[in-house]
């Protein structure tokens, strides 16, 4: 787990938490604000959006070894973010983050006109097989079709089928419902009959909506940060991913960005221990073993035995491939006879 988490406070219970809590919590700079571009200037205005308070670096194990000791660390985490605070009418909780950050291979411009002519190059690609006779397509096709449209390669073989990864619904029936997860997903896939390759087809009309969803989500990842680069908080849902995920799979891929999602610090294994008294006795004693682990030490020197062994003897290409058989049919002995290795 990790024992340091960023943490939201709303504004409303900052002086309440920050006494309880303050020595445990380092402020962490952040953008207050953003603006989302109305899609359409002549009926709405610009949203802008706004955190409902300051996020914070906070010591979670600090807290809960000296706050709650006679909790388990997990527990104690639980109720740490359900736990509500009272302001006036109302009640409050704090709420975890991550932090994103996006670094450019390119200025923003640049990044942002690449961007939008390729996500515009793949919606010509969907509307094509939309209103063709031929409905599904092959990875192959749409490699070949994406290309064709922008005279270039943007995107390497091996990674054309996790770009229209992102675009393909997950049919599964736990699969979590957001208006932006229905925005993009905009493909079924299926085995082609016949072949082991997989097809595609269109199975949302919002495949002509892409272009503006991903203009306006880039649009508002311009760079604020030294080193050409972007940062956010986001909030952080329960089986949710956060909302810009498909934006940065789909820069990264391009090789525009390159990005890093960071839920807190210090990640520690917390184990539960019902009798600490004679785990403290047995460390001290220096009277303690412990056989699975000496059996694995074990086990690792004999393989480095074994492979210096092998790269030092002096054997023809089909001797060596005969005992590298010999070896995974599990014929130690056999082995360790021809190595010169003492059992």
């Amino acid at each position: 787990m990790l024992s340091k988490n960023y943490i939201n406070v709303p504004n409303e219970i900052e002086n309440e938490f920050l006494n309880l809590y303050g020595t445990y919590c380092t402020f962490q700079q952040d953008v207050s604000s953003h603006t989302v571009p109305s899609q359409n200037q002549s009926r709405a205005s610009d949203i802008t959006v706004r955190s409902t308070g300051k996020t914070f670096l906070v010591d979670m194990a600090g807290i809960w070894e000296s706050c709650y000791p006679d909790r388990a660390f997990g527990m104690f985490k639980k109720e740490f973010f359900e736990r509500e605070f009272q302001a006036g009418k109302n009640v409050y909780t704090v709420s975890p983050r991550v932090r994103v950050e996006i670094r450019y291979t390119d200025d923003f411009s640049t990044i942002s006109l690449k961007s939008k002519a390729v996500i515009e190059a793949i919606t010509k690609v969907f509307e094509k097989y939309k209103h063709c006779e031929t409905k599904q397509f092959s990875l192959r096709q749409f490699e070949v079709d994406l290309a064709e449209i922008l005279q270039e390669k943007v995107v390497s073989h091996d990674k054309i089928g996790m770009l229209l990864d992102i675009f393909t619904e997950n049919v599964d029936e736990g699969a979590i419902y957001s208006q932006s997860r229905n925005r993009i997903r905009v493909l079924r896939s299926r085995k082609m009959p016949g072949t082991d390759e997989t097809g595609y087809f269109v199975s949302s009309p919002s495949y002509a909506r892409l272009p503006n969803f991903f203009v306006h989500q880039i649009e508002q990842c311009k760079v604020n940060s030294v080193d050409n680069s972007f940062f956010r908080f986001y909030p952080l849902t329960q089986n949710k991913q956060i909302e810009i995920m498909p934006l940065l799979r789909f820069l990264e891929l391009l090789g525009l960005a390159t990005y890093e999602i960071r839920g807190g610090e210090k990640a520690e294994v917390f184990i539960r221990i019902n009798d600490p008294a004679k785990i403290e006795y047995l460390a001290n004693s220096g009277k303690y073993t412990n056989t699975v682990l000496q059996n694995i030490r074990v086990r690792h020197r004999n393989n480095e035995r074994l492979l210096s062994a092998f790269f030092a003897a002096d054997m023809r290409d089909e001797e060596r491939w005969e005992l590298i058989e010999q070896y995974f049919l599990g014929n130690e002995d056999y082995v360790r006879h021809v190595l010169n290795i003492e059992s």
